[in-house]
């Protein structure tokens, strides 16, 4: 009896590492790229000049501060659909998702009318000077203008994840990022017949691929055999409810709070940079 047990606690323990493995290695492809992507983008506005730099990097704490919401949702989407998936209620898990998506479309319309509305003021806020204004307000609006692709593909994604799907997040990801990067190269400087259309280029780029990233997560649970699937939520009529939002406040109220810590902390280096001048925030 105590082989048998040695025996099918050593098989357990394979299968359980096999499947973290699994869920894993997409994980941190995903990451990994997120990162080189950024890496590459910051490359190429830097053929700009210092400005270029400085300017975008105006626009990063801002638009991360107005994201930090969705990021405190996506934590409990993923948590929330998790527990679902291990309790196997398909039917709770797919109302999360539906409750999560809705309330995510009519807050990031709500932010993104209010960034684009308001770039100016935000951006002079965040320290820039006579050199950088224009081109950090023009990027800024741009990128807050198209929030809401980002926040869907983000919301999707998480859900996913909870789910174990996270092949499809790293694909659309990948996916994403891919075209932000040939797009940089086309639209910055001007390559192969394009417009040189410099810091306005970085920004159309980024969004453009936030716009086929989120499609393909849109596209990913139209699957018929998907834990999350679009179709089992229009057969049973699945609707949004005020339950399944109070599920995802009680899980994400202290992480919205942690972001938005975090994010004024970033923000005020970052302004502090700023007031040192173009060259000081473009190295910041």
């Amino acid at each position: 009896m105590g082989y048998l047990g040695n025996k099918l606690q050593g098989k357990y323990h394979k299968d359980t590492f096999q499947t973290a493995v699994n869920m894993a290695w997409p994980a941190i492809v995903e990451s990994f790229f997120i990162a080189f992507a950024g890496l590459v983008d910051s490359l190429m506005v830097s053929s700009l000049g210092s400005y270029a730099v400085a300017a975008v990097g105006l626009t990063t704490q801002p638009k991360l501060l107005g994201l930090a919401f969705f990021f405190a949702l996506n934590v409990s989407i993923s948590a929330l659909v998790a527990r679902r998936r291990g309790e196997q209620r398909q039917g709770a898990a797919n109302e999360t998702l539906v409750t999560a998506l809705v309330f995510i479309i009519l807050a990031a319309a709500a932010f993104s009318v209010g960034f684009v509305a308001f770039a100016s003021p935000i951006i002079h806020l965040c320290g820039s000077t006579a050199e950088t204004h224009n081109g950090a307000v023009t990027y800024f609006r741009i990128i807050m203008g198209g929030m809401i692709f980002n926040c869907i593909q983000m919301g999707i994604n998480s859900a996913q994840r909870g789910a174990g799907n996270t092949k499809i997040t790293m694909r659309t990801n990948v996916t994403s990022n891919t075209i932000n990067i040939i797009l940089n190269y086309l639209l910055i400087n001007g390559h192969f017949g394009f417009p040189a259309l410099g810091i306005q280029g970085a920004a159309l780029a980024t969004v453009t691929g936030t716009v086929v990233g989120c499609v393909m997560s849109i596209l990913s649970i139209t699957k018929q055999d998907g834990f999350l699937n679009l179709g089992y939520i229009l057969k049973n009529k699945i609707k949004p409810t005020i339950a399944a939002f109070i599920s995802l406040v009680r899980v994400g109220y202290s992480v919205f709070f942690e972001q938005v810590f975090m994010r004024i902390g970033f923000m005020m280096t970052a302004i502090m940079a700023a007031k040192q001048g173009t060259d000081a925030m473009a190295a910041h």
